[in-house]
């Protein structure tokens, strides 16, 4: 039975679907080429590729494009990770087998000071761990993989020679003269984009200052984990640049 108060349902529900469906149409993503993406970018940030190279952007106002005010297009440039790590080329006797990934695993517990925190690594065969440097004294944990023939042609990749850690006395030599030769990085390749404060721990880590100590330490509690495990020690820039 319809009473005379009754409200009408069907022009409810098609005014709530009118509703519902101005909304979406409201907040729907806006879709567009990537030909059409590229040349807004270039438009509001115009560049040149020369001498094998992309320029930076001409700028017109003197800010830092990095502080974010509001809708529209920034211009940044991300640091280029700078890495030192331990990759296992011999298991010991605290590894184990993961059954289900079909390789030896050795798991270790380290410091993050950049996270001010404890976190576990897993080393394998394949894979360098170790500390990537933070600014400010520093360093947070990541890895690499050994084999970098997928790592992007186009981003900044620099791989100094490995060395074979005999004892752990050969981290505090290691450290110094990879340092040095990533620290003379810089100013060579324009894909790279080397952070004055990593520059600075860089230095630091030559003169023997305490952070030099904090990261031996450190890669030191992965050789501890297991004194029958042998290692190579690897120190690497990349990545990094315009973007």
């Amino acid at each position: 039975d319809v009473h005379q108060n009754s409200v009408p349902m069907i022009p409810l529900v098609a005014t709530t679907a009118a509703v519902i469906w101005a909304i979406k149409k409201m907040f729907a993503p806006v879709h567009i080429s990537k030909e059409t993406c590229l040349a807004k970018v270039h438009e509001l940030f115009p560049v040149k590729y020369e001498s094998g190279a992309w320029t930076d952007p001409d700028l017109l106002e003197n800010e830092q494009t990095d502080s974010l005010k509001g809708s529209g297009m920034y211009y940044w440039r991300v640091p280029t990770s700078i890495f030192f790590g331990l990759n296992p080329t011999t298991f010991g006797n605290s590894s184990t087998y993961n059954q289900e990934k079909k390789r030896q695993e050795l798991r270790v517990e380290v410091y993050n000071p950049a996270e001010s925190r404890n976190q576990k690594e897993t080393l394998k065969a394949d894979a360098i761990t170790g500390i990537v440097l933070r600014g400010n004294g520093l360093f947070g944990w990541t890895s690499q993989p050994v084999d970098t023939s997928k790592f992007p042609s186009s981003l900044y990749m620099r791989k100094t020679n490995s060395e074979s850690v005999v004892d752990k006395k050969d981290l505090n030599t290691f450290l110094v003269t990879k340092s040095k030769e990533l620290l003379k990085e810089q100013n060579i390749s324009s894909s790279s984009c080397f952070n004055k404060d990593h520059c600075s721990q860089l230095q630091g880590i030559i003169n023997g200052d305490d952070n030099r100590g904090e990261i031996e330490t450190a890669l030191k509690t992965i050789i501890n984990e297991d004194l029958t495990s042998k290692y190579d020690f690897h120190a690497r820039a990349f990545g990094g640049g315009p973007w």
